[in-house]
């Protein structure tokens, strides 16, 4: 599970970039040729924001870094345009233009904005709680074994395989050592990044996972020479706080239903007619927030449907859909009785 995570995080690492105003691109499409869908929602904004902050938490980036990241980011949002606080559903990466229809969605609000209290809580928490020397460890181990594994993919070539091998190993069992003293692997993977660049080119597997080995430590040296970083961390706080409380939840609820309505249309000037009425759905994360601003009273969240159907010798929550986005989305930040 944690290289499938690092594996995902390489996404992020690769295409939230200046260049896309720090946000994360919808989708890159493979075939029939690379292209990046340059888009983004609320909903990859968040996930993006929450990954950030798991990528520091799992050591495969430093604290320092992933600050930077997600300030950048945050400082995109400011600029971006907004309804009563809500970033629109659709933006253009390059230059933040909304896309037709102009619509505000609730359950994309709602992910964002629990995804900023998750990410101002976090902030919070490093405060007192700097990335542990084991996570950074596990996080050089597991960049190492996926250079392994993208050099035993590759085609053999004789010598220079034979020999990176040798070096990765010898880093790798260093990694693993469990009196291992990290600042001084750093020399060692400094080394062999250098020398894979040289022999297998910068846009090879092998390249960018030794890369990603020597960035672990060399952001864990970053960050011991910088310290807790507080002002940076007040700052990230308080930008993804305020642009979370920023959001009125308030206009969306139907006020005959208490419910909520799917989204806001700004081409017609009104309410969706259609709500969210059950609780197995991607928008209780948005109900959650509503009621915790104030924005909709306490009823709102017995008005969400709890019909439930067998299942085994149990029952299960009956969604609209049955999809993983409107029973695990939410949980990813709430919990939820």
């Amino acid at each position: 599970m944690r290289l499938v995570a690092r594996q995902t995080w390489r996404y992020f690492e690769t295409f939230v970039t200046a260049e896309e105003n720090f946000l994360p691109p919808d989708n890159f499409q493979e075939t029939p040729k690379p292209a990046i869908a340059g888009r983004t929602s609320p909903t990859n904004i968040g996930l993006y924001l929450l990954s950030t902050v798991v990528a520091r938490d799992l050591g495969w980036i430093g604290q320092t870094a992933a600050l930077h990241r997600m300030r950048d980011t945050l400082q995109t949002l400011a600029r971006m345009p907004r309804y009563r606080g809500h970033i629109y559903n659709w933006h253009d990466t390059r230059d933040l233009r909304v896309l037709d229809p102009a619509y505000v969605s609730t359950v994309d609000s709602g992910n964002l904005a629990g995804h900023l209290i998750a990410i101002a809580q976090s902030c919070r928490e490093w405060k007192s709680q700097p990335v542990a020397p084991q996570a950074v460890q596990q996080a050089l181990s597991d960049a190492l074994f996926l250079a392994q594994q993208a050099l035993a993919a590759e085609p053999e070539t004789g010598g220079p395989d034979a020999q990176l091998a040798r070096m990765i190993d010898k880093l790798a069992d260093a990694a693993a050592a469990p009196a291992a003293k990290l600042e001084g692997l750093l020399p060692q993977a400094a080394e062999l990044w250098k020398i894979v660049a040289e022999r297998a080119g910068e846009g090879s597997d092998i390249a960018f996972w030794t890369t990603a080995a020597h960035t672990v430590l060399q952001d864990h040296v970053n960050d011991h020479a910088d310290g807790l970083q507080k002002g940076l961390l007040d700052d990230v706080e308080q930008m993804a706080r305020t642009i979370a409380t920023e959001m009125d939840f308030g206009f969306l609820l139907d006020p005959d239903k208490n419910l909520l309505s799917i989204g806001f249309s700004l081409a017609t000037n009104r309410r969706d007619s259609n709500c969210y009425d059950l609780l197995a759905s991607e928008a209780r994360l948005a109900s959650l927030l509503a009621i915790a601003k104030g924005d909709a009273d306490t009823r709102h969240w017995f008005r969400l449907g709890r019909s439930a159907t067998p299942v085994g010798s149990g029952s299960a929550l009956i969604s609209w859909s049955g999809s993983m986005f409107e029973y695990l989305m939410p949980s990813l930040v709430m919990r939820a009785p």
